[in-house]
C-alpha cells in the first residue's frame, strides 16, 4: 500500500515536470523567421550582378586566348644610358 501512494504522487509530478520542459521550449512570437541580412536581398540586383560577372569573365577568356594564340606582342626596350658618366655598363649577353 505504500507503494501504490508514492507512485499516486510520483505520476503527477512527473508529467507536470514534462509539461513544463516542453513548454520551456516554447517561444512567443510570430511564425516568421526574422530578417537575414543576405547579400542580394532582391532578385533583379543579383541577376545585374551575376551577369556582370560573365561578362568579366568572357573578357578575361578573350585576352587569356589572345596570349596564348601570340596575337599580343611584348616589346623590351633598352633602359636609357645614365647620365652619370661613372655608371656601370650593363653586362652584354653572350
Amino acid at each position: 500500500m505504500q507503494s501504490f501512494t508514492w507512485f499516486r504522487y510520483a505520476l503527477p509530478s512527473a508529467a507536470a515536470a514534462a509539461i513544463v520542459c516542453v513548454l520551456g521550449f516554447y517561444q512567443a512570437g510570430s511564425a516568421q523567421p526574422p530578417k537575414s541580412h543576405e547579400p542580394f536581398a532582391n532578385q533583379t540586383a543579383q541577376q545585374a550582378e551575376m551577369i556582370q560577372l560573365l561578362k568579366d569573365i568572357s573578357l578575361q577568356l578573350k585576352e587569356q586566348n589572345q596570349l596564348l594564340r601570340g596575337v599580343l606582342r611584348v616589346t623590351v626596350a633598352q633602359p636609357e644610358a645614365a647620365a652619370d658618366p661613372n655608371a656601370r655598363k650593363p653586362r652584354q649577353s653572350r
